[in-house]
């Protein structure tokens, strides 16, 4: 039975959106459901004022990086995760039960790149700002397409954004 589900939400309110008010509504609706909700956001996300109907706070701690996040995701014991971004695809590379919604530019033009290396931070790297942020695109689409398939399910937030991942990964 499913009592407890992990959200990996880039997007979340305060920001204002479309994305953050899906991840806002799915939150709320699961935890009108009774479900256990941990919510995990950007560490760099403002704070989020909760109302009377949402009692769950999120947790900031989300660096956007693969190789930071995947330990803190493994940290939390839940039945399901349900990632909000294409770029956290690659939860299911550890987790057997991943939900993945997607909304177009999440996999078309990577806005998280998740696979980032960090040339310059780590490496000391000259150039590294702008080939790091490219290569870090290039690297989360193909860590996309390698995972992608072990989703338990993917849902897309129209129909025309279905055609395109589709189109995008056809595997």
């Amino acid at each position: 039975m499913i009592r407890r589900i992990g959200i990996v939400a880039p997007e979340f309110p305060p920001g204002f959106g479309g994305v953050q008010a899906y991840s806002f509504g799915l939150c709320k609706a699961l935890s009108a459901f009774g479900y256990e909700l941990t919510i995990l956001v950007p560490e760099t996300s403002e704070s989020f004022n909760s109302n009377s109907d949402f009692v769950v706070s999120p947790i900031k701690a989300l660096k956007l990086r693969k190789r930071y996040d995947k330990e803190l995701i493994k940290h939390y014991d839940v039945d399901i995760w349900h990632c909000l971004n294409a770029s956290y695809a690659w939860v299911s590379e550890f987790h057997p039960n991943v939900f993945l919604s997607v909304h177009g530019n999440d996999f078309l033009s990577v806005y998280y790149p998740t696979a980032r290396l960090d040339l310059r931070e780590r490496f000391n790297f000259q150039f590294g700002a702008r080939l790091d942020h490219w290569l870090g695109k290039k690297l989360t689409k193909l860590l996309i397409a390698s995972t992608l398939p072990n989703c338990k399910r993917v849902f897309a937030n129209s129909n025309y954004t279905k055609q395109r991942l589709l189109a995008a990964y056809p595997n």
